[in-house]
């Protein structure tokens, strides 16, 4: 087996949705589950899960604002899109994968893994 880092992006987060949030929550823990993730990276989740359920868009943008701009935040400004100075277009998430050597068992791997992203309320794409 070979770990790879595999992207994970988010188009468009309903940062102010707690379904949203929730369903983030949920894939990041999906993956967390699986053997062959050793690791996920995802600050975005780990912002949002600090939330309470009754946050808006502009709680949820503050927060984000927030941790990017402090330390532990700033070598993940580089993984976030804005568009203007009111809307998160896109970040991009990382999981450390260990993919195995056969051709065959890597796409069934990367098959399950899109899977899970595309059965997310969040539309991830993996």
């Amino acid at each position: 087996t070979v770990a790879q880092d595999m992207g994970i992006l988010l188009e468009s987060p309903a940062i102010g949705d707690f379904t949203y949030r929730q369903a983030l929550g949920d894939l990041v823990a999906d993956l967390d589950n699986r053997l062959d993730v050793e690791l996920v990276d995802c600050w975005l989740a780990q912002v949002l899960i600090t939330l309470p359920s009754t946050a808006g868009s502009g709680e949820a943008l503050a927060a984000v604002e927030s941790f990017l701009a402090s330390p532990a935040g700033l070598a993940y400004q580089w993984t976030s899109k804005f568009s203007g100075a009111e809307r998160l277009q896109a970040v991009r998430c990382r999981a450390f994968v260990w993919q195995p050597s056969d051709v065959e068992r890597r796409a069934e791997q990367a098959q399950q893994l899109r899977a899970l992203g595309r059965a997310s309320a969040t539309s991830a794409i993996i």
